[in-house]
């Protein structure tokens, strides 16, 4: 009787304190709600003495203190990673897939999705990091190919992305 009761004592400070810094962080109304409908619960099986019930609303808002904390950080992420993108990009498609991207995240920022943030986030990085890399083309092959249907005769050459220290690097080059 004495442990349990140690137990509600320690899981309703939990909550208070939980509570206390997801509201510190001014998070989106989304997760304010949520968190304090976790509490509420949570206080209220604590009041019940449901140690269970009050252990299960606890992890569900220390769930979304970490939501919270990952959507600030994504949140201020998409923002950093798009301006390097648009520092970096030449191509119109690649500066038109990086608005795309960049538009796509501030949906998922406004709706407060993390998940779908996460891979936004992801894939902007990955297209910085694609706008970023260097390397040379090489030539290694080559071939002519008559075209019947057109009636000429058209040069294929076969090429591969390498990089400083010569390693091959896989990546598509499209030529048309």
């Amino acid at each position: 009787l004495v442990q349990e009761e140690k137990g509600l004592q320690s899981t309703r400070q939990q909550l208070d304190t939980t509570l206390t810094t997801i509201k510190s962080s001014n998070p989106p109304k989304s997760f304010a709600d949520s968190a304090q409908g976790a509490y509420e619960s949570g206080i209220k099986a604590v009041e019940e003495r449901q140690l269970s019930a009050a252990l299960g609303e606890l992890q569900r808002l220390q769930s979304l203190s970490a939501n919270v904390q990952q959507y600030q950080t994504l949140s201020t992420s998409v923002e950093q990673i798009y301006k390097s993108v648009t520092q970096a990009v030449k191509e119109n498609d690649a500066r038109q897939e990086a608005e795309r991207l960049y538009q796509e995240s501030q949906g998922y920022v406004e709706t407060a999705n993390v998940a779908r943030l996460r891979q936004s986030v992801d894939t902007l990085q990955e297209l910085d990091r694609v706008l970023r890399e260097e390397y040379t083309i090489k030539l290694v092959g080559a071939r002519w190919r008559d075209n019947s249907s057109l009636g000429v005769r058209l040069y294929y050459a076969k090429v591969q992305a390498v990089d400083a220290q010569g390693n091959k690097i896989p990546t598509t080059i499209v030529n048309q």
